[in-house]
């Protein structure tokens, strides 16, 4: 089994979270990813890695059904390997460690982003 971690566009309620269910993913539960921060790249946040373990993003635990196929779709939305980068994270879910695949901010293209001090794109 394959899970995907997602804190921005494709979590519920947001712009491109059809294009995730429609590949047959379900949702596990609300999740934390450690020793990251989240960029406000304007309409769309990036995430990445900080050296301060209570640097914190909140997001969504998703189960991909049909991994592969939902991964080569969301690496193309995504703008893999410019804009944003697939990487293994770990995760906690449900007060346990998990590990996830994520989208990670490309940060050798980034310029100074303000960040997302509560770690959760939905209180921007």
């Amino acid at each position: 089994m394959e899970y995907l971690f997602v804190y921005g566009t494709l979590r519920q309620g947001c712009s491109r979270h059809n294009i995730l269910m429609s590949s047959g993913a379900e949702l596990v539960s609300t999740a934390i990813c450690k020793n990251m921060k989240l960029l406000d790249i304007g309409s769309f946040p990036g995430m990445i890695a900080s050296n301060k373990e209570e640097d914190t993003v909140k997001g969504e635990l998703y189960l991909l059904r049909d991994a592969e196929s939902t991964i080569n779709i969301l690496d193309r939305i995504e703008g893999v390997p410019f804009l944003f980068r697939r990487e293994e994270v770990d995760i906690i879910c449900n007060g346990e460690p998990c590990t996830a695949w994520a989208y990670t901010y490309n940060s050798s293209k980034s310029r100074s982003y303000d960040v997302i001090e509560s770690g959760d794109f939905l209180d921007v």
